[in-house]
């Protein structure tokens, strides 16, 4: 890998709101994630199956050094495809990185406050517009966060502010999460619907420049800033690293023991590949919980040939199905739909319960009068009411 962390991809949405920092596990050096494992800082250009080898590009133009394998595991991940569309490449925002939410939460912040300031009324509908290509998993938790985010500047800046501010979200398939079952879509887009985001489903977007987008059926989108999470597909490097069968969307096509070839050292999993789902049919949804799961059952298929055993097919059933939607959530569990804080505690219980405990501290000190007084091991917060009351800040836990 060349730059030797880990990005926490579904997180960046949060990022991009503001709730979270990037402080908090969005980056994870791969030293901490698997420490004795070594990192080679390059990226891999090809692969000789028959020798066995890795033929690794080093970063900094350092040459290119040869890597030579037991077993071969392919897990260089996704992108999006956005070369069919005209404009996409040149001036649509993908979400891949720290650096791109960060760079979307200036422009949406950015729009708000030229909006706040102009005069010409297209324009400023223009400024305060995010349209946002794409309904997978990827694009709803982006229209949430950009909606959280502009509903909170505009709390605090100005709710006059509210008539401009838009999130648009375009999906080309007649419903928004398609991989999902239809009351998870339902769910979804009406969760969206009262966040304010509008979606438009069916109808294909044909072009993107700097004043917006175009759809197929002739409408058009204004918008400052467009954010493009479409068409889903392997790193471009898979085409080019191995020769193997692949399916439309560039993934390697896997057997369900994760093999490339039954039989063969060479496995691979996550975005790069296109793994059969035992359990439900079809090939297993690109997630993050697909993709750990594979992880380990490659891990432990390794060990199993190692040992002279056969490698186990690959099953796996999440007890949920979760679609994160900045601070609200979707979840599908034995046939029910759960919404808000039930979803959110179900899909993540340990974060949930620290956020609610986090926001009742804020609020409380929001209304406080008196100010903090520090002790050496604590700090007391006195609240002006009919009761004294006092909430104590202590090393390993609130009192």
């Amino acid at each position: 890998d060349p730059n030797g962390v880990l990005v926490r991809t579904p997180a960046l949405g949060d990022l991009a709101a503001g709730r979270v920092g990037l402080g908090a596990g969005i980056c994870t050096p791969l030293s901490v994630l698997a420490p004795r494992a070594r990192h080679v800082p390059g990226q891999a250009a090809r692969v000789d199956t028959s020798a066995r080898t890795v033929a690794v590009e080093l970063a900094g133009d350092a040459g290119v050094r040869e890597l030579a394998y037991d077993h071969l595991v392919v897990t260089v991940g996704g992108t999006w495809e956005d070369r069919r569309v005209p404009g996409a490449t040149a001036h649509a925002l993908s979400l891949g990185t720290p650096g791109d939410a960060l760079e979307l939460r200036r422009r949406t912040l950015t729009g708000l406050a030229l909006a706040a300031t102009g005069t010409d009324v297209e324009q400023r509908r223009r400024h305060g517009t995010v349209a946002i290509v794409g309904g997978g998993l990827a694009g709803v938790a982006v229209a949430a966060a950009v909606a959280e985010l502009q509903a909170a500047a505009i709390r605090a800046r100005d709710p006059g502010l509210a008539d401009v501010a838009r999130v648009v979200l375009a999906e080309l398939k007649p419903r928004l999460v398609s991989g999902s079952p239809r009351d998870v879509s339902d769910a979804v887009e009406s969760t969206l619907g009262r966040a304010g985001v509008e979606v438009v489903t069916g109808d294909a977007v044909t072009g993107i420049d700097t004043a917006g987008q175009t759809r197929r059926s002739g409408a058009r989108v204004d918008a400052a800033t467009v954010v493009w999470t479409a068409g889903e597909r392997a790193a471009p490097a898979v085409e080019t690293l191995i020769d193997a069968d692949r399916s439309a969307g560039g993934r390697i096509v896997v057997t369900p023991q994760l093999q490339v070839t039954a039989g063969d050292c060479v496995w691979a999993a996550g975005d790069a590949a296109s793994v059969p789902h035992l359990l439900a049919g079809g090939d297993c949804p690109a997630t993050a919980e697909f993709a750990t799961a594979a992880g380990k059952r490659i891990a432990r298929n390794i060990l199993r040939v190692l040992d002279g055993n056969f490698p186990m097919a690959f099953r796996h059933q999440p007890a949920a199905e979760v679609v994160p939607l900045s601070a609200a959530t979707v979840t599908r569990a034995r046939g029910r739909i759960l919404t808000g804080i039930p979803a959110a505690v179900l899909s993540n219980p340990p974060a949930v319960v620290g956020r609610r405990i986090t926001n009742s501290l804020r609020s409380l000190r929001r209304a406080s009068v008196a100010p903090v007084i520090p002790l050496e091991r604590s700090a007391v917060h006195e609240t002006e009411s009919a009761t004294r009351s006092a909430v104590t800040f202590r090393r390993g836990g609130v009192g």
